[in-house]
């Protein structure tokens, strides 16, 4: 039963589909085959990792993001506002903290995959991570520095307003002790609430 498709032209076609499937599939199979091969050599070569970089590096990560969410919201702000804001931009240069937090922030978060999740790593990546973390750090300096400058004063006055009560207090304590025992003080008559009883403290006289 003849379907009016020439069969010699759809089968060259199929033919050359084919071909280039099987082609495209090959090549796919051997750069998987490839990669997978590297990734093995890759992880025979690293050495594991203490779990504090784990503990200290993803939170590192997190601070990047926050630097770079507050550099591109108010680093203006902070470049004009105060001598102590400007400590946070390094002197009023918030678009080099900016590139620094993005720089530690993009070494960070392509290391994590390779050195899976922090755990292991080797030298190449280990010198890379030390990297990130040194700009990260610098990125950070100046808000951190800001920050404890920040608690410091408020612990200072803290124990300034301490130092003040506990003063007060032994001034009222002192006063107490030193009164004299043998003066008898008879209590103050109570206020009447009568318009034509007028009670005066000092002469003790109500008329």
């Amino acid at each position: 039963m003849d379907s009016g498709f020439p069969a010699g032209r759809l089968a060259a076609h199929d033919t050359q589909g084919a071909l280039r499937l099987d082609v495209d599939g090959r090549w796919w199979s051997r750069t998987l085959r490839i990669l997978s091969r590297l990734l093995r050599e890759h992880h025979a070569n690293q050495k594991p990792l203490p779990k504090s970089a784990q503990l200290w590096l993803w939170p590192v990560i997190i601070l990047d993001v926050v630097a770079v969410a507050w550099m591109c919201a108010a680093g203006a702000w902070f470049d004009q506002t105060s001598t102590l804001s400007r400590v946070v931009t390094w002197g009023g240069h918030h678009r080099l903290i900016l590139i620094m937090a993005i720089a530690g922030f993009g070494m960070l978060a392509g290391l994590a995959p390779l050195t899976m999740a922090f755990s292991r790593a080797s030298d190449f990546e280990l010198s890379l991570l030390s990297l990130a973390c040194v700009i990260s750090a610098a990125a950070l300096a100046g808000a951190l520095s800001a920050i404890l400058v920040t608690a410091l004063a408020g612990v200072l006055a803290a124990i300034l307003a301490l130092v003040g009560v506990l003063a007060a207090m032994k001034v009222k304590l002192r006063f107490v002790i030193n009164m004299p025992r043998g003066e008898n003080l008879s209590p103050l008559p109570p206020l009447s609430q009568d318009a034509n009883c007028i009670a005066d403290y000092s002469g003790r006289v109500c008329s």
